[in-house]
Formats: C-alpha cells, structure tokens, sequence
C-alpha cells in the first residue's frame, strides 16, 4: 500500500462511518507501523477495544521493539481508551532493552515504575541507569534518593554488560568484545524485507550505543588503537544507519537520538514522528 491509498483509506473512513472496520483490517494487512499509528491517531475515538488489541497485536506481530515502545508511548500520550498498556510494559520489560526501560520511566505516564525499574537494574547497564540521575528529562523520578540506587549503579559500574540481541554476532569467546569484528557482521545481514531492514537498522544502533558504552564504562579493557577503531566505527555505523532505515524515520530518529556523533545529539523528546 502506498500512501495514496492510505490516505484514500483515511478519506473514505472520515466520510463513511460504516467502512472503519474495513479500513482497520486493511491498515493491519499492510504491516506497516506508521500506517497503523497514523490510523489510530485520526479515529481514537471512534475505535472500538477490539479495533485497538488487534492494531496491538499487529504491532507485535511486525516484532520490531522500537516501534512497540513508540506504540505504547503513542496510545499513552493521546490516551486511547480500550489500550492495554501492561501488554506492551511487560514486552519492555522483558527485552533486555535498557534504553527502552529508561525512556519507559521518563516518557510513558501510568506505567508501573517500580517494575520497569527492576528490569532495569537487573540489565546491569550503567548508562542507562546512570541518565536516570543526570539527565533532566527524568529529574522527577528523583532516582537519586533511593536507598538502593547508588548500590545498583555501583554494581552495574563493575559489570561488563553486553546486549543479548549481538550475542550471535560475537566471532570468539573472549570476554572482552571485539565490536570491530562484530560490526562486519552486522554489515552483511540482509536488508531486503522490510522485517531485515528494521532488524538491521535497530542492531545498528544497538551496536553504535554498545561501542561509546565501552568507550564510557570499559575503557581501560583496550588499548589507544582500538579506541580508536571504535570512535571510527561509530561514525562509519552513522552513515550505514542513514542507508539502511532511509525509509524508516523512526530509526533514523531514534539512532540521533540516543547515538554521540560527531554533530550534536538531539533531545529524546525534542519532538515526535507522529
């Protein structure tokens, strides 16, 4: 579907209220998130709950985690009725996504903090854990005054985490990463479904935020050369993001977002794709 016949679908459902539910089962079909996001957004009020839980698990049939949490923040935000929200907590929660369970805290109202919290902790990453208490965006949480809190990142400090999703990328059984090899994996995965170009546009940036992680945290686990090998594969992951999701502007949103380049990040929530 191109988005002259979405936008045909959108003016058909606005003038026959008789033709939603064909037009739900014809956004559904087409698999694409933005289609599905942009749909509830211009009839949230008319959707019934059954409409709403099979746009949820359309969402989750397409199986891309950054789409499911923009989803989840989406409903939130405009307050779609009928939402289940918990569904789509317990996804974050369990993806061993830490970025997610951060901007979950800051950005999604009526979650259940102490839940995602845990997750969080339990990833072990020190970053994410750490922005929890340093950046603004998430001053109100008031992280700081935990009793636990100074303890878990301490912990987490200590820790060499490595993401569960580029476990099939490592080359050998070093402890230490060798993210240079691992970027080379990364590079030959196929993109030619729309399923591989957002599994590859999302490995890229989990493995361009992984990269300055190390640099950050582990930096003494390498010597001057590979340090620089990684500022150089940061850059050079900049680049094969901008081919890779050039059709998918929430991953090209989101690695600016959340990736250090050599021009200036932008605020998470400076604005919204939709």
């Amino acid at each position: 579907m191109d988005t002259a016949e979405f936008q045909k679908i959108i003016w058909v459902c606005e003038r026959r209220p008789d033709s939603l539910s064909n037009g739900v089962n014809r956004v559904i079909e087409t698999n694409d998130p933005y289609y599905i996001c942009d749909f509830i957004v211009a009839f949230k009020d008319r959707l019934k709950k059954d409409d709403i839980k099979k746009f949820e698990d359309a969402m989750i049939e397409i199986g891309d985690i950054d789409h499911m949490y923009e989803f989840m923040y989406l409903l939130s935000d405009i307050g779609v009725e009928g939402f289940d929200k918990e569904r789509f907590e317990e996804i974050i929660r369990t993806s061993d996504n830490p970025k997610l369970m951060m901007y979950s805290l800051g950005f999604v109202d009526g979650i259940d903090k102490e839940k995602m919290l845990t997750a969080l902790y339990e990833t072990k990453n020190a970053k994410y854990i750490e922005q929890l208490s340093t950046d603004i965006e998430y001053s109100e949480l008031g992280i700081k005054d935990r009793p636990e809190y100074e303890e878990k990142l301490k912990e987490a400090k200590e820790f060499y985490y490595f993401p569960k999703c580029l476990e099939k990328f490592k080359t050998e059984d070093n402890e230490i990463a060798d993210v240079v090899k691992i970027v080379g994996q990364v590079m030959k995965l196929n993109g030619n479904t729309p399923s591989q170009i957002r599994n590859k546009a999302y490995l890229i940036n989990v493995l361009a935020n992984y990269t300055q992680y190390l640099k950050e945290y582990h930096k003494d686990k390498y010597n001057t050369k590979e340090l620089e090998q990684m500022s150089g594969a940061v850059e050079y992951l900049k680049f094969a993001e901008a081919i890779t999701a050039r059709n998918e502007p929430l991953h090209l949103y989101e690695f600016a977002a959340s990736v250090e380049t050599e021009k200036r990040k932008i605020n998470r929530r400076s604005y919204t794709i939709w």
